[in-house]
């Protein structure tokens, strides 16, 4: 599943990856930590998540056509670096709420028993979210969960936008924003996601997409806080450590290209649409997403 790139060569060709080719080459023996951002993950953890993404998509999502979308730092990780963001720790999807019922009830009849061993717990709390994890794996800190994880949050829509549900909210987006989806590579996977990231970038209040990492300062594998505030650093001071993506959107076609450093092309993803790659608020100040 797993294909050796060397990324120390200089490249000026790329791999050209697309969902019909299957599963994206990935390579553990690349991986390095930052000590100005470190990784939040091992190579196991994040190797779990992927087994675990895969499965759901295939006996769940695609099986019985339940739509999701990557959504927070899980698409923020896919939009700028193909992957979960190297000090992100958990997993976030978004599940249509009108499926909610009917997604609980799959995983619990058809992937409780070996050889998934998956569970899903719903929380009952202002958030109102699932969690999804391998019965096998260790506990979240003392929590009765278990870590890696998947939380799955759920929107509701009317017939021009979409909005989360449960707290904290988040602004609505509108339908032409978000469909049709699209795939975007996370990992060794391809996942769907939402047409236009910004939008959903706008509705959760984020900012700095591509220019400031943030590394919060809870754990979720631990469940508790590790530090008293969030790390910051440009981005650009962790290019030779972690790979990252350039964009040309040209006409009516983007082009993602994973690098790392100034001059290593990992791969090249190809969008035959164009998306917008900044903020309204990078160009109008006073502009208030909701």
């Amino acid at each position: 599943m797993y294909q050796y790139i060397n990324v120390e060569r200089t490249s000026k060709t790329s791999i050209r990856i697309h969902p019909e080719n299957g599963s994206i080459p990935y390579s553990y023996s690349q991986w390095r930590s930052s000590s100005l951002m470190p990784r939040a993950i091992t190579p196991c953890e994040h190797a779990i998540y992927m087994h675990l993404l895969s499965i759901l998509i295939e006996n769940v999502f695609n099986k019985y056509n339940i739509s999701y979308t990557m959504m927070a730092a899980t698409l923020l990780g896919s939009y700028t670096r193909h992957d979960i963001l190297p000090w992100d720790d958990d997993v976030d999807l978004c599940v249509s709420v009108s499926d909610r019922y009917r997604l609980q009830s799959i995983i619990i009849r058809e992937l409780s028993a070996e050889p998934y061993s998956i569970i899903i717990m719903q929380l009952y709390n202002k958030r109102n979210y699932d969690k999804i994890f391998f019965s096998w794996c260790p506990h979240a800190g003392k929590t009765p969960w278990r870590f890696p994880f998947i939380d799955i949050f759920y929107h509701d829509q009317n017939g021009t936008h979409v909005w989360l549900l449960g707290e904290p909210r988040s602004c609505p987006v509108r339908l032409a924003d978000v469909f049709p989806l699209i795939l975007r590579p996370l990992g060794v996977l391809w996942l769907y996601a939402p047409r236009e990231p910004m939008a959903h970038f706008e509705s959760r209040k984020m900012r700095y997409i591509e220019t400031g990492c943030y590394a919060f300062p809870y754990s979720h594998k631990y469940e508790r806080k590790l530090r008293n505030r969030a790390l910051f650093i440009y981005c650009t001071k962790l290019k030779f450590v972690y790979p990252y993506v350039e964009r040309q959107c040209v006409l009516n076609k983007c082009t993602e290209y994973l690098k790392l450093g100034s001059k290593t092309i990992i791969h090249k993803v190809v969008y035959h649409y164009t998306y917008r790659t900044f903020l309204y608020a990078e160009k109008n100040p006073s502009f208030i997403a909701c």
